[in-house]
Formats: structure tokens, sequence, C-alpha cells
């Protein structure tokens, strides 16, 4: 079973969604708007799937590689010092990603994310013209059980199957392609 988990974030974080399986996850609503503060959001989801990967196995029961997909369409109000913190928490994702206890996606949304700060999070980027999530998570749902190639994506040549597009951290675009 994959889990689902959704944490908003603008002035305050809020989970709208804890933990469910992915496939009772078929619409979801929610504002965008206010402050983009990226740290706290991050740390929560970073506790959450620890908790949650603890749970599986104080139940005997193996868990998936849990992944954290950070999707921002702005910057972090103010910029500077949560870019700072950010960086500090972005080594410490690396590290999990590193010993095999978690992958980090970033996710920039429209035309006026933070490439600097959703570098910071994860060196493994997404791109999205639009805010239609739900091709993401169809994505997410299957690459269990196929090889991670989103839609419309090309593998590079040598790409290990089992990192699909996010191999050397390519961005891969979902939606319309502009001209």
């Amino acid at each position: 079973m994959l889990d689902f988990a959704l944490i908003t974030f603008n002035h305050k974080i809020d989970v709208p969604v804890d933990f469910r399986s992915i496939k009772d996850v078929s619409h979801i609503t929610f504002e965008t708007g206010g402050l983009t503060a990226i740290t706290e959001p991050m740390r929560k989801a970073k506790d959450m799937v620890r908790q949650r990967t603890m749970a599986y196995y104080q139940a005997n029961v193996q868990p998936y590689k849990p992944w954290i997909i950070l999707v921002s369409g702005g910057a972090p109000e103010p910029r500077e010092p949560d870019l700072a913190n950010l960086k500090v928490l972005g080594s410490e994702l690396k590290q999990l990603e590193e010993d095999g206890k978690v992958r980090v996606i970033s996710v920039g949304v429209g035309i006026n994310y933070d490439v600097e700060v959703l570098s910071a999070v994860s060196e493994h980027m997404l791109k999205f013209e639009n805010y239609e999530f739900m091709e993401l998570i169809e994505w997410v749902g299957l690459s269990k059980y196929v090889p991670k190639v989103a839609p419309g994506a090309e593998v590079a040549p040598g790409a290990d199957a089992e990192d699909g597009p996010l191999h050397e951290g390519r961005v891969i675009q979902f939606g319309p392609q502009r001209s």
C-alpha cells in the first residue's frame, strides 16, 4: 500500500490530508497564496515520514521508501533567512536519501518559483506549467510498479531505471509544453 499525506503552507502549516492510501485520493482542493515559508513545513514532512515509517516497523511491516515532494510556485518570505535554514535542512534530507531512507523531490509550478530554494531541498526537480497535480499523484502511485518515467518524459541514455526521470537532477515538465 502506498500512503499519501498533504501539508499545505503559507503563513501557517496545515495537514488537510493525513496519511491514507493513495488509491483513496481522488480530488484535493486548497488555496494558494500568502507567504511561502518552506523550512518548517519541510521539517514537518520529515517528522511525519519518520513517525509513519516507525509505525510500520512497529507493526512488523516493511514500508516502501517514503517520498517527500515539495511543491511551490513562489519563494520564501523573507527569502534569505529561510534559504539559509533550508540549506541546512537540505543537507539533512540529502543524507537521508544517501542512506536510502527517503526520496525527496522538488516541484516548481508556473514561472515564479525560486529554483535556488527548490534546489536547496533536493537535486531532483520537476516542473509544472499549471496546477494539475493529479498527473503527479497518479505517477507517484504507479511508480513502485513501473519504471519511474513521468508522462512525456525521456530517460537519459544510461539512466538507472529505478531513478527514471529523476536521474542526475533532470527537470521533468508536466502539463502543456510552452512554445
